[in-house]
């Protein structure tokens, strides 16, 4: 579930870069006045998107570590199953030797 929103952010950025760079293409033919968009308009997007772009580092970072966290908590649980289920064996293991001894 955490890998969600990893995958959510890491999809809002690849948006974003996209969403940059077709508005820097536009705002590289502004002089040709081909397009027919505000000028002014394209900068302020574009602008806003660098400032997401920014912004989303953050939200990106934290989900990344909540995600390696939580992946390392599933690791400690995997292991501690294991452990358990080998002291478990061991313990079976050990009950039919001392009723395999008794019977000789």
């Amino acid at each position: 579930m955490e890998g969600d929103v990893t995958l959510q952010v890491r999809l809002a950025v690849a948006e974003l870069k996209n969403a940059l760079r077709l508005f820097n293409q536009l705002a590289g033919v502004r002089g040709q006045h081909v397009h027919g968009f505000d000028e002014k308009k394209l900068d302020l997007h574009v602008d806003y998107c660098k400032h997401l772009l920014d912004a989303a580092k953050v939200h990106l970072e934290a989900a990344e570590r909540e995600e390696q966290q939580v992946r390392q908590k599933q690791e400690v649980s995997r292991q501690l199953a294991m452990a358990e289920d080998a002291r478990r064996k061991a313990e079976e293991e050990r009950k039919i030797q001392v009723s395999f001894c008794r019977y000789y």
